[in-house]
């Protein structure tokens, strides 16, 4: 039974564990965008109209602090520009129908 109890005491201490670091990896994030700055994080987007996947940057809107804008580096000059209202959610097109800007 003292095995019982052990093992159950560390299944929660563990999972504790990845709820805290996971807290603390959202909080991370939440800094870095405070900053008006890119951050490097990959992001699900719409990818029927794009030919870009590079690298993926997300930042905090401006305009409207709960949207989040994220941009795929297509090239070292090139980029495709994508708006959501979560972080963690899908990132949408903001180009024109044919998914050229």
């Amino acid at each position: 039974k003292k095995l019982d109890y052990f093992e159950h005491t560390q299944a929660n201490l563990t999972e504790n564990v990845t709820l805290t670091a996971k807290e603390v990896s959202s909080l991370k994030m939440e800094v870095k965008l405070s900053q008006d700055e890119w951050v490097p994080f990959n992001f699900q987007f719409d990818s029927t109209k794009t030919d870009c996947y590079g690298d993926q940057y997300i930042k905090r809107s401006q305009s409207f602090r709960s949207l989040f804008v994220g941009v795929v580096l297509c090239s070292p000059k090139r980029y495709k520009i994508f708006l959501s209202s979560s972080m963690y959610g899908k990132f949408l097109n903001i180009g024109d129908g044919d998914g050229f800007g």
